[in-house]
């Protein structure tokens, strides 16, 4: 098992400085993975396994559209993915494939839940970090709603 690096954490997910009973506890919830250029972290359509925070390296996000893997997105260190999941318990929606070598913090659902329940101030932290998250793709895909619409108007 991989050291969890808590100053990388307290600056890029947490954004404060921990105590040393959360940084204890935290220890105990986390995994450290880590993974090879080209390997799959994830599979689209598979159950969901937590939140990732991509603490180094570069990921793709694919999803499969008439038989072919498309790149939407790559993501990059301070990234999150499978938040999704946290909130509707589906199945993961995209594939995610390693671009270059890369460490990854997951938070089991388990975890997730054990942290709602008894340790609501770093859950609420997590949570707002996921919040913020989700707004900055929203933001992506409107400008790539907006770049696809505009590039089909100048085509009519």
């Amino acid at each position: 098992m991989m050291d969890i690096n808590m100053a990388w954490l307290e600056e890029n997910l947490f954004h404060r400085t921990l105590s040393s009973d959360d940084k204890h506890i935290l220890k105990d919830l986390i995994e450290s993975k880590s993974y090879n250029k080209g390997d799959m972290i994830l599979e689209e359509d598979q159950e969901p396994e937590g939140l990732f925070i991509l603490e180094h390296g570069q990921v793709a996000l694919e999803h499969q559209k008439n038989g072919q893997h498309v790149r939407i997105a790559k993501l990059e260190e301070g990234s999150q993915f499978g938040d999704m999941s946290l909130f509707d318990d589906e199945k993961t929606s995209v594939s995610i494939k390693a671009l270059e070598a890369c460490t990854l913090y997951l938070f089991s659902q388990k975890s997730m839940t054990y942290m709602m329940e008894y340790r609501q101030s770093l859950s609420n932290d997590i949570m707002l970090n996921t919040i913020r998250s989700l707004a900055q793709a929203i933001r992506q895909m409107n400008d790539a709603q907006a770049y696809t619409s505009q590039y089909l108007q100048g085509r009519k």
